[in-house]
């Protein structure tokens, strides 16, 4: 059964080199990136493609890894850049075998930078797994990648800064939660007292009987108890909702 790639695309308010950094870099791409709760560069020679090693946590007290060979295309005097990306995983508990794709930088006359992505896998567990990725892993893992890429744009646009934990409940739906918070001033990270934090949790599972997802989100401080809480419903074709 073939499965649609997951492809996601967003600007960011930067020039190309620093976006290239913040996704790059293994210790700030682990940052905002719910995918990866750990990410390590293995020693490579000139002009071997980067090999990495990454973990997630999926609750429970439970991680899985896998392995990964990165390679950037970067052209002098182009307002273009690429990076391609194989990744695989022996894990017993990983639902993806091995797979492919690409992320893709555009620096555009208006100050921004297009970050697009671009990827596809095959899974593990033969025909169980197919029907796990196609209704459940699959459009979670689209939907945390466009989190993830929202996040990195609040980060390298604004000052403030959240650790983001990433966990699957008892009833297969995900939950994210906010952690240490930070402002960045000048460069350096900042923490910010518990009183001033906003603490967020955002639940999102799929509803078999009414075709669709539902989201729940909740964000509250310390001190002024409920900022902001929404909950709503969507499926994954654009422009139906239920």
């Amino acid at each position: 059964m073939k499965q649609k790639t997951i492809y996601v695309e967003i600007n960011i308010a930067s020039d190309i080199e620093t976006l290239w950094e913040y996704t790059q870099n293994p210790h700030l791409h682990k940052e905002w990136d719910l995918r990866f709760s750990d990410i390590t560069y293995l020693h490579r020679l000139p002009d071997e493609p980067q090999r990495f090693l990454y973990e997630t946590r999926i609750g429970f007290g439970l991680k899985v890894s896998g392995t990964g060979e990165s390679i950037g295309d970067i052209r002098s005097r182009s307002s273009e850049r690429v990076s391609s990306l194989a990744f695989a995983s022996d894990h017993p508990l990983s639902l993806i075998k091995e797979g492919r794709g690409y992320w893709k930088y555009i620096e555009r006359d208006n100050g921004q930078t297009a970050f697009l992505t671009q990827y596809q896998y095959e899974t593990a567990r033969g025909l169980p797994g197919s029907w796990i990725d196609r209704f459940l892993f699959r459009p979670l893992l689209s939907w945390a990648t466009a989190w993830s890429f929202d996040a990195l744009r609040l980060w390298i646009e604004q000052i403030l800064l959240s650790e983001l934990h990433l966990e699957a409940s008892s009833d297969g739906g995900l939950v994210i939660t906010s952690g240490r918070q930070w402002l960045l001033i000048g460069g350096k990270k900042i923490p910010l007292s518990a009183w001033l934090c906003g603490s967020s949790t955002v639940y999102e599972a799929y509803d078999e009987e009414m075709n669709c997802f539902s989201i729940k989100v909740h964000v509250k401080n310390r001190i002024l108890g409920t900022l902001f809480s929404y909950r709503g419903t969507f499926r994954e074709t654009e422009g139906e909702t239920c």
